[in-house]
């Protein structure tokens, strides 16, 4: 059909602003240490997801600009 098509998922949490820093940061680690596990990735690439996404806020930072429409 030659239709330019580009797509993407993008999971993400979030926390109240009023969260202090260092409770962000646990929750940040605990959440990126859980998604590590071969367990979680052999999940990913059975559905047929990109395992490499999984990142940081700062990471993802950087990503969500070639992301966005144009």
């Amino acid at each position: 059909m030659s239709i330019d098509v580009s797509v993407s998922t993008v999971r993400g949490f979030v926390v109240p602003k009023d969260t202090p820093d260092v409770g962000a940061e646990q929750i940040k680690a605990a959440l990126l240490n859980s998604m590590n596990p071969s367990v979680c990735q052999g999940f990913l690439d059975s559905v047929g997801l990109d395992s490499n996404p999984v990142v940081g806020s700062q990471e993802w930072g950087r990503r969500i600009p070639p992301c966005s429409p144009r």
